[in-house]
């Protein structure tokens, strides 16, 4: 397999603790990986340097087989490397697709200017729907409208009897 992400000697100090000591590992493309570890062990200091918001003391990442010098997240997420945060990191003045467009790297004069262009609009829109079919597909059927009921006992029904019992 390709190595997507590769971390060599990843190293990060603040003041006279050192929060990472020469943490290196691989990712394989179409792998998921994980960072284990108690409080405190660096698993968030590694992910700040891996995706660029904080700097490293030493160390060297590789990005689908690029060095990464300077890790900037901006740019990184344009190349598909991006993290998430434990709390959700929304901007509540803008709507829902505009919040959308920003994560997809909208460029901030055009959000400032509320000015969402009809590709990106598109994109974001196809976006929200494949999100909203998936809430839908794994909603709890107690919550779920009569008329989603109905269509799922006819779909049972239906089941039932092209496949009887055997």
């Amino acid at each position: 397999m390709t190595t997507l992400l590769a971390v060599e000697g990843l190293t990060k100090s603040f003041g006279g603790i050192r929060a990472l000591d020469e943490c290196s590992f691989e990712i394989a493309e179409g792998s998921v990986g994980a960072l284990i570890g108690p409080n405190g062990s660096g698993k968030t200091t590694a992910f700040n340097m891996i995706t660029g918001y904080q700097p490293a003391d030493a160390g060297r990442l590789t990005f689908r087989g690029h060095p990464v010098r300077h890790p900037d997240p901006c740019r990184l997420q344009r190349l598909g490397l991006a993290r998430t945060f434990q709390q959700a990191r929304i901007f509540s003045g803008l709507s829902v697709l505009e919040n959308v467009v920003l994560g997809r790297n909208q460029s901030w004069r055009a959000l400032l200017g509320r000015r969402v262009s009809g590709p990106e609009r598109r994109r974001a829109e196809e976006e929200l729907a494949t999100v909203q079919r998936q809430i839908e597909t794994q909603a709890a059927v107690a919550g779920s409208s009569g008329e989603l009921r109905r269509l799922l006992e006819r779909k049972q029904e239906l089941r039932r009897r092209l496949d009887p019992p055997a």
